[in-house]
């Protein structure tokens, strides 16, 4: 049998990512803002969001095969 914790105290490896969400997100207004073709500022954006949304996928994947081996149950 194996137990799934919904909540632990162990929370500093979500810390680390949630800090640098919130640094990174400020600092898309003053790249949109300096861009020098301001038309291409939503294609950017929206691309940047599609590449973020892609590598979190792959690392939520491959961290949850990583960690549901023989040794981890």
């Amino acid at each position: 049998m194996r137990n799934v914790f919904m909540f632990n105290t162990n929370f500093t490896p979500l810390a680390g990512v949630l800090g640098i969400g919130y640094f990174l997100h400020p600092v898309a207004v003053p790249i949109c803002r300096n861009n020098l073709i301001q038309q291409n500022n939503e294609r950017d954006l929206s691309w940047g969001y599609i590449m973020v949304f892609i590598s979190y996928i792959v690392i939520g994947v491959f961290g949850y095969f990583g960690f549901s081996g023989i040794y981890f149950t």
